[in-house]
């Protein structure tokens, strides 16, 4: 189905993508205005003013064309971009003329039928998550695939209620399926996630909150129609290596959602379809959230899932199923006693003046957060401490690199002038760096109470980013990660990596190190914003790492 593609068409992809949906989405508001795609609020909608809603239209164009200019079209990918095609125009048209539940319906079981029968993009087996034996479908796989299709694009659909929710939740979901379809060399779809995300994040430029524009159904059918497809596609391409269980525990949240807001709906004698305000999203607006806390909660629920079904791969299809389980009923239990005992106050933000004043509640949350920044320093202190433990088969150029910025620290250190205090900074960056890049290249070949190095490497990460984007979110802080010529380097030589040469890359793993990298500059600049030399403990913690790294590598020789 695949063939190879080198790292830099996979950079190419992502950077027409975003820089086509960056720019066609501006137009699209005029557009929308000049045609009636108006978003106008009502009870259901938490928006107080018109907006456009046709930033679909720059989604789909700014994937479409990537796609169709770098992407080698195969019957499956053609089939699948004509049921794109489908559920998209089904979008587009609800958007303009908002067509009765029946009709949408009828639209995406015609889209999903052209990819299902067409291209052969059905699912065989449900693996076996219950642990009572394989579940083969036969025959049946062609219309439970159209079953499960339909409720994903629907799933998304529903949670698209909040600026950026759907789109966030989405591109979160596609770095997941992006992982595992280069684990299983699948590059077909793994360009089309990247494209994917390109587009997604082009949009996001103008559907935070608050939004100048929605993507409407069209946007939001067209992303659910992925979600579902990315993870038939990721099944078929396997070969049996990804469980059938990953793409249900990516894509979590929005399913778990759908299927309470329509348990609920049942119960109370209403149909399925009736739109409420009972979505996950809805229940954090009642409790008191702001709409940016409330984005934020359901990003961080979603990057989870889609952590755990990274590192789940390889266990048993009902370990995975029990782990999905239970997270989906701790948020159960989390939402309901959080709406019984009613402990949140108002957390919203409020307009006063032309600025954004926060409530007293949502400063004490600010500022309690601070005890974030004890967190990733700690995190950061365990990566150092990683150092040690790499067997020191790595070359003389690492440890004399090692070296010079040890000599580096120490001589600044001495110094204690206001000038060495920038440099101490970028010698504790420089010194991250090498540390991420000798865990990623030698750390396969050490070991921890049985756990590959590189795995804890991957885990710390993980909640290293966390910690940095709800700490960045909430102090707003994101306006002051770059205000040095330095940074703006650092940020330039991450961009490039791509144009390396592709052996270059893979023999370095110069992505990974590359993106570890970037986070951990955001949490070093974070942790460092006062004087560098208040951080002892950072400061003690990358002195022993790079002098342990020398020495281990002299008494090695």
């Amino acid at each position: 189905m695949a063939y190879n593609m080198t790292n830099i068409t996979f950079f190419y992809i992502f950077l027409s993508s975003f820089l086509i949906s960056l720019v066609m989405t501006p137009p699209m508001s005029h557009l929308a205005i000049r045609i009636g795609g108006i978003d106008k609020p009502d009870d259901r909608k938490v928006h107080s003013y018109e907006t456009p809603r046709l930033g679909g239209i720059a989604l789909f164009c700014a994937f479409l064309f990537s796609v169709l200019f770098f992407i080698d079209i195969d019957r499956q990918i053609k089939s699948f971009l004509a049921g794109a095609i489908v559920i998209f125009l089904t979008g587009l048209v609800d958007d303009l003329s908002c067509l009765s539940p029946r009709n949408k319906l009828i639209g995406q079981i015609v889209a999903s039928c052209v990819s299902v029968i067409s291209g052969g993009l059905f699912i065989t087996t449900l693996g076996n998550p219950l642990g009572l034996g394989q579940v083969d479908l036969g025959v049946m796989g062609v219309p439970f695939t159209l079953f499960v299709v339909v409720g994903v694009i629907n799933a998304i659909n529903l949670i698209d209620g909040l600026d950026g929710l759907a789109g966030g939740v989405s591109a979160v979901a596609c770095l997941a399926f992006g992982v595992l379809a280069w684990k299983t060399g699948n590059s077909n779809l793994l360009a089309l996630v990247v494209a994917l995300v390109g587009a997604i994040f082009g949009f996001l430029r103008y559907n935070t909150y608050p939004a100048r524009i929605f993507m409407g159904d069209s946007g939001s059918l067209f992303l659910g129609y992925c979600m579902a497809f990315f993870s038939v596609i990721l099944l078929k391409g396997s070969h049996g290596s990804i469980s059938p269980v990953a793409p249900l525990i990516i894509l979590g949240v929005p399913i778990f959602d759908t299927l309470v807001v329509m348990c609920r709906r049942k119960l109370t004698g209403k149909r399925v379809s009736s739109p409420d305000k009972t979505h996950i999203h809805h229940r954090l607006m009642d409790l008191g959230f702001g709409h940016r806390f409330s984005v934020l909660m359901i990003y961080g629920w979603a990057y989870l899932l889609a952590v755990s079904a990274l590192l789940l791969q390889g266990t048993r299809d009902s370990i995975q199923m029990l782990t999905l389980v239970l997270f989906c009923a701790g948020l159960y239990a989390f939402l309901t006693w959080l709406n019984a005992s009613n402990k949140i106050q108002n957390i919203n933000l409020l307009q006063n003046n032309s600025s954004l004043r926060l409530s007293n509640t949502y400063r004490s949350i600010v500022t309690r957060s601070r005890v974030l920044l004890v967190i990733m320093k700690y995190l950061l202190m365990l990566v150092l401490s990683l150092v040690v433990i790499v067997k020191p088969y790595y070359e003389s150029a690492i440890a004399f690199a090692g070296g010079a910025l040890l000599i580096a620290i120490s001589l600044l250190l001495i110094i204690g002038s206001r000038w060495s205090n920038s440099i101490l900074q970028y010698v504790i960056y420089l010194s991250g760096l090498l540390g991420i890049f000798i865990i990623e290249n030698y750390g396969y070949q050490s070991q921890v109470y049985g756990f590959n190095l590189v795995w804890i490497s991957h885990l710390l990460f993980a909640s290293l980013f966390s910690a940095v984007v709800i700490k960045t979110v909430l102090r707003q802080r994101a306006v002051h990660l770059m205000n040095s010529k330095f940074e703006y380097l650092i940020l330039f030589v991450v961009l490039a990596i791509p144009l390396f040469p592709a052996n270059f890359i893979e023999d370095f793993h110069l992505m990974s190190v590359a993106a570890k990298s970037a986070i951990m500059f955001v949490a070093y600049k974070l942790i460092l914003m006062r004087q560098v030399r208040k951080n002892r403990k950072i400061l003690a913690a990358t002195f022993f790492a790079l002098l342990a790294l020398v020495i281990r590598y002299l008494l090695h020789q």
